[in-house]
């Protein structure tokens, strides 16, 4: 019985080597998990700010649009008024040129 004893010990210390090394294993396994889960929160949050930054940016841009859509206009607005003018202006030289040759 003794041998008996003997083998069961020897299996048993085995299965507890076995037990150890797939605790160690595990162990292991979540620190690493654990490390990524942190790395991805840290990407996430950088995307995060990033996406923030590009959004204001594109705010900005969207209200200088706005602000150069508006000049454009009243440019267009201020040369047709001046359009206008020059061909009352063109109208007027006529009229005295026709006046001239009359006399």
């Amino acid at each position: 019985m003794s041998a008996m004893h003997e083998i069961s010990g020897k299996g048993f210390a085995v299965v507890a080597d076995e037990v150890r090394n797939l605790a160690s294993k595990c162990a292991e396994a979540a620190k690493n998990t654990t490390a990524l889960i942190e790395g991805a929160i840290r990407a996430v949050e950088s995307g995060t700010k990033h996406t923030e930054e590009t959004a204001e940016s594109l705010r900005s841009v969207v209200t200088k649009t706005e602000t150069v859509d508006a000049t454009i206009r009243q440019i267009a607005q201020a040369s047709e008024e001046q359009s206008l003018a020059i061909t009352q202006l063109t109208a007027g030289v006529e009229q005295i040129s026709a006046v001239v040759q009359t006399n």
